[in-house]
C-alpha cells in the first residue's frame, strides 16, 4: 500500500483555439443581410478563453471580413441581393487566430417569404391514328 501524494495544480499557456466553432449557419432575413450563428468550440478546444470571431465572407471578385469581439451570432448587412455567399468563421483567444471552420453556403435576399406560384393542373391527352 502506498502513501497518499499531494495534490498538483498545473497552468498550462494560452494558445490559438486548436478547432473552428461548430454548428456554423447561414439565415438570410432580408435582401441584403444575412445572419451568421455559430457555437464555441468544444471547452478543451478553447486553449483558454475565446476572445472574439472573425466572419470572413465572400462573393465571386471579393472577400471581406468583420471581427466579432462576444456573442455567437452576427448580421452581415450591405451585401448584394440574391448572391451566394461563403461564410468561413475562426475562434480568436489573445494570442492569435485559429482554425477556420469549413466554408457555410448562403444567398442573401431568400428571406422566407412566400413565392406565388402557378399550379400545375394535369391535362388529359388523346391520340388517334397516326405514328407515334
Amino acid at each position: 500500500i502506498s502513501n497518499n501524494s499531494n495534490e498538483a495544480s498545473v497552468r498550462t499557456w494560452t494558445d490559438v483555439p486548436s478547432s473552428p466553432p461548430l454548428n456554423v449557419m447561414l439565415t438570410s432575413v432580408n435582401p441584403s443581410s444575412l445572419v451568421v450563428s455559430w457555437q464555441l468550440p468544444l471547452k478543451i478546444d478553447c486553449n483558454g478563453p475565446v476572445t472574439g470571431h472573425v466572419i470572413r465572407y465572400n462573393r465571386t471578385g471579393s472577400s471581406n471580413t468583420e471581427t466579432v469581439t462576444s456573442g455567437t451570432t452576427h448580421i452581415i448587412s450591405g451585401l448584394v441581393a440574391f448572391v451566394e455567399y461563403s461564410v468561413e468563421v475562426p475562434a480568436v483567444s489573445v494570442i492569435g487566430t485559429g482554425s477556420f471552420s469549413n466554408p457555410v453556403l448562403g444567398v442573401s435576399g431568400e428571406d422566407g417569404r412566400s413565392c406565388s406560384v402557378t399550379p400545375i393542373h394535369p391535362i388529359t391527352l388523346t391520340a388517334s391514328g397516326g405514328i407515334l
